[in-house]
């Protein structure tokens, strides 16, 4: 995400699923947004070796952007 302080910088963070689970953040530090933000989400598939039982599974991922 651009942000001016005072000059244009990119602001940038990357998070781990780990992290998340704990409600990931970022700050912009004082910057204020010029563009806009691009968001990316990038899913990996899970290995073969999760030893999950026969039956139906699903998951949610529920993931909010908003301004502080």
């Amino acid at each position: 995400m651009a942000v001016r302080h005072p000059s244009i910088e990119i602001v940038n963070r990357v998070f781990e699923s780990h992290e998340l689970r704990g409600g990931g953040s970022f700050s912009s530090n004082g910057g204020i947004a010029t563009d806009g933000m691009t968001l990316s989400i990038e899913l990996g598939a899970p290995s073969g070796e999760a030893g999950l039982l026969a039956g139906s599974y699903a998951e949610t991922i529920t993931i909010t952007v908003s301004p502080m």
